[in-house]
């Protein structure tokens, strides 16, 4: 990870949730959610073209494992509501991406395509990964290799 850090908008409420990942900004509120590790909003596209999603690689499947679910199964309470809601902008982003991932895609696959420029925000793009990696990370989804978790520097989540 960079040396510089993620900055994450807040309000400082003085509370610290100790099950946030972001207890360290003292913005929490007193209730956890249950914050989708992958996006919510790339959840629901998928869920628009099939009814359910599939999933391999979790920690808690069998090791190549494929399976279909649902996608509330995909959420843990790894934030409070007040830091979901702070974080819940980054999710729109995704949404972007997708949305020109698929309009490439379909003109890619007519007879006659023309060149299509999509462009998205970098900045919120790259923390939108941040914040699906560490949920990942946080909830226990992933893990190297060798079957230990991946850790990452609290430090680099600072807030604006």
């Amino acid at each position: 990870m960079s040396s510089n850090p993620v900055y994450i908008p807040y309000k400082r409420t003085g509370f610290s949730h100790h099950k946030c990942y972001l207890r360290e900004t003292k913005g929490c509120s007193d209730k956890l959610s249950s914050e989708h590790y992958l996006s919510e909003n790339i959840l629901n596209k998928i869920e628009r073209i099939n009814t359910t999603i599939d999933v391999t690689g979790l920690s808690w499947l069998p090791k190549e494992r494929l399976k279909s679910i649902g996608k509330s199964s995909l959420v843990s309470n790894i934030l409070c509501t007040q830091h979901n809601s702070d974080l819940s902008a980054l999710d729109s982003i995704d949404g972007e991406l997708i949305d020109g991932i698929a309009c490439i895609d379909a003109e890619f696959n007519e007879n006659d395509p023309v060149a299509i420029n999509v462009s998205i925000d970098g900045v919120p793009f790259e923390r939108w990964i941040i914040k699906t990696v560490i949920g990942l990370v946080e909830s226990n989804q992933i893990r190297q290799k060798s079957g230990q978790p991946f850790v990452y520097k609290k430090k680099c989540l600072k807030s604006t």
